[in-house]
């Protein structure tokens, strides 16, 4: 609520297009730098907090538009993402929210318990490239 009080959908999507935009320089750069093409990325995303007032009709439209985002203006560049803390009224609604995502995409999304870190190790993401909060040593993300 204080999100969406505070920034119109525009003002949201306009931000997330930036950060969309950022990872994308951030991704060329290392492509240049290792002369290897890096394309994809992995978002991980903490849902920990998130509770029916966030999942209300009026918030479903917000919702797809920044999934619509990602889809059609990023295609092809998500390698997987981690959804952590999923509480158990989200992963009911991911069965009826995840018709707007596309199925190939829809496989790349993990939902994952509080206990995320094993799961997270054996999808092949070594704590090296994961942040403190989350139990790894990266030292450059926040």
């Amino acid at each position: 609520k204080k999100l969406m009080s505070t920034f119109s959908i525009d003002e949201a999507l306009r931000h997330r297009c930036k950060v969309m935009e950022r990872v994308q320089q951030i991704k060329d750069d290392l492509s240049e730098k290792s002369r290897k093409r890096v394309y994809k990325h992995v978002y991980i995303l903490d849902l920990k907090g998130l509770g029916v007032k966030h999942l209300k009709k009026k918030n479903r439209g917000p919702m797809k538009a920044l999934l619509d985002l990602g889809q059609h203006h990023f295609p092809e560049t998500l390698d997987r993402m981690f959804l952590l803390c999923t509480p158990a009224l989200f992963r009911g609604l991911w069965k009826i929210m995840s018709v707007w995502v596309d199925p190939v995409t829809k496989a790349k999304i993990q939902l994952l318990p509080k206990k995320y870190l094993p799961r997270i190790e054996a999808a092949g993401m070594p704590r090296s490239q994961l942040p403190d909060w989350m139990g790894g040593s990266h030292p450059n993300i926040a």
